[in-house]
């Protein structure tokens, strides 16, 4: 049985055993328009914060980092892998099976990497693990940057900030729900939600 089919069964058997604890399946799948135009709009105030204040204090900033086409290549791979591992990492610590619940590996049709938690998480679990590379990656280099006044973490800020507009996307549909159990999609950018009957 090749891959994909071994994750799909395992994936249909999870929803069975979900319906038969009394659960109600509800999928919350994004499309690729509508990752590509709100993916790029959730994360928009953060971005448009962190650029106003680097125009208005531009003159003070540390301009040691150049930003080019390179860096921002390396940059751009390092923190995506980067980003991956901590969703992992952090579902991980909701997960009963810890480590071995989460799958990691690239998506060699998006030239992305990518985690995918194989556990029914709580939502506030599930959420943490999908906001954790934003705060980490994202906010705390753009509070950093408020303090210190540098280039380097200006374009870090922001290339983080963009990359988790997916996940500011996701978190925003978990936000609708109380009490429920979420289940990462294995195959489609999205999460299933499971609420008692």
């Amino acid at each position: 049985m090749d891959k994909k089919r071994k994750e799909n069964k395992e994936f249909t058997i999870l929803l069975n055993k979900m319906n038969n604890e009394g659960y109600i399946r509800k999928d919350h799948i994004i499309s690729v328009k509508n990752a590509n135009i709100y993916g790029i709009l959730t994360p928009m105030p953060f971005i448009l914060v962190t650029i106003i204040y680097y125009i208005l204090n531009y003159k003070s900033f540390n301009n040691s980092f150049q930003f080019g086409v390179v860096n921002f290549i390396i940059i751009l791979i390092v923190s995506l892998l980067i980003h991956e591992l901590i969703h992992g990492i952090t579902w991980s610590i909701y997960c009963e099976d810890k480590l071995k619940s989460i799958k990691f590996g690239f998506n060699l049709s998006g030239l992305m990497p990518y985690a995918h938690c194989k556990e029914p998480l709580s939502k506030k679990g599930y959420m943490i693990g999908a906001l954790m590379p934003f705060l980490i990656l994202g906010i705390i280099p753009m509070l950093l940057m408020f303090i210190f006044q540098n280039n380097f973490l200006f374009f870090m800020s922001i290339i983080n900030i963009l990359s988790a507009g997916g996940d500011l996307l996701i978190a925003l549909h978990l936000l609708k729900y109380k009490n429920i159990k979420v289940l990462d999609h294995p195959t489609d950018p999205g999460f299933v939600a499971f609420e008692k009957k």
